[in-house]
């Protein structure tokens, strides 16, 4: 099935105006996955939107675990977001950088730098927030470091991992059950 970017993207859109946590979930992970491993032309065209999820005050009052969900709905659209946003202004998706941690921030900070003179005012408060904001980061990133260095870990956690299929687009936008 051939769907044009923009359809796609306000079909998932589509999705999230649905009063169930579940249908909202299921757009956001297909919408993460596809800036993830789709056309990188489909988070461009993101980054490109005024407005992506605006689910600030989603509330699923119906569903059992609804509340709870509910909150983590919340973040993950706000999380989404971010990453159009900083794609939007530094051209670059962090998590795709195959070099270590400090050279992707590093390089997306000196990208934006390079774009700064040519940004407009509301544009060049956000840099230097995103700018102040990395060089806290940082500090505490080389702080945990540290701390990481001296601490002896015999093994990596073992956690839940996401696995996404072929037919997660179908899935997500067709169905509306769990």
């Amino acid at each position: 099935m051939n769907v044009n970017i923009p359809q796609l993207a306000d079909t998932l859109f589509e999705r999230t105006a649905n009063g169930s946590w579940v249908v909202v979930f299921k757009a956001l992970i297909t919408t993460h996955h596809l800036m993830m491993y789709g056309n990188e032309r489909f988070i461009q065209y993101l980054a490109s939107r005024n407005t992506l999820f605006n689910l600030n005050n989603f509330l699923d009052k119906g569903a059992m675990q609804g509340y709870d969900m509910s909150t983590f709905i919340r973040r993950y659209s706000r999380y989404l977001n971010e990453k159009a946003l900083s794609y939007r202004l530094v051209a670059v998706d962090f998590t795709k950088m195959k070099r270590g941690l400090f050279a992707a921030y590093n390089e997306g900070v000196i990208n934006l730098l390079e774009k700064y003179f040519d940004m407009k005012k509301n544009q060049c408060k956000e840099a230097l927030e995103i700018y102040k904001k990395f060089l806290a980061r940082m500090t505490k990133l080389s702080e945990f470091l540290k701390v990481a260095e001296v601490s002896p870990v015999s093994h990596a956690p073992k956690g839940p991992y996401l696995a996404l299929g072929t037919g997660t687009v179908a899935w997500i936008v067709h169905d509306d059950t769990i």
